[in-house]
């Protein structure tokens, strides 16, 4: 709905090109990102502003500009990449290997924090919040091994604590299939039917997600 600005430009050869991307949507900043190229290097730098597209909890988290330092060695169409993304609410890294001929992920490894996790929704509180992520297989199937840990993370006053949760996605079908395997050293602030606290809680279990829905 609003008109998109964009611009590269650069100077150089394949052995050495320096060059910059800035772009703009309705007049305000989106991308000022600092580009070279040597000999099959490329090195991305600078802030975006992905809210400007995206409102909400992905507004929130990347306010007011996400900082991306991207860095891959591209051979044979296989890209080897370190990325990192940064704001005040938010850290994410990856690094690994990018198939691009196959399309595939070759063990991609992503470490995420979440910084203000009341960036996401109004009264999330939390503190060590932390994700590993393990991507590998096709882009448009890939199999996710994931690792959650938060010392603590709740809504309001009803507070998890030493949450630990991994498992093993894949897709089967036209389903993408979730298990989950979560320990949970105790919950406060339940309601006082429920005996006001919770300890050494376990959930076994397998999330199924098909379009809109989750089972």
């Amino acid at each position: 709905t609003q008109p998109l600005d964009a611009r590269i430009a650069g100077r150089g050869s394949w052995a050495d090109w320096k060059g910059r991307i800035d772009a703009a949507l309705g007049g305000q900043p989106l991308a000022a990102i600092d580009m070279t190229a040597r000999d099959g290097s490329f090195d991305l730098r600078g802030p975006l502003r992905p809210g400007l597209i995206l409102q909400g909890p992905v507004d929130r988290l990347t306010a007011p500009a996400l900082m991306l330092e991207l860095a891959t060695k591209l051979e044979e169409r296989r890209a080897d990449t370190r990325l990192s993304l940064r704001s005040p609410a938010l850290a994410v890294s990856a690094n690994g290997m990018l198939d691009l001929g196959r399309s595939r992920f070759g063990g991609m490894k992503v470490d995420a924090r979440l910084l203000t996790p009341g960036a996401i929704a109004e009264n999330l509180n939390g503190r060590d919040v932390q994700a590993a992520l393990v991507l590998d297989g096709a882009f448009a199937a890939p199999v996710v091994d994931y690792k959650v840990r938060a010392a603590a993370i709740g809504f309001g006053e009803t507070v998890v604590e030493g949450l630990t949760a991994q498992g093993r996605s894949r897709v089967d079908a036209d389903r993408i299939l979730v298990p989950v395997s979560a320990r949970i050293a105790r919950v406060t602030g339940l309601n006082a039917a429920a005996g006001g606290m919770l300890v050494s809680v376990g959930i076994d279990g397998e999330f199924a997600g098909r379009g809109d829905s989750i089972g």
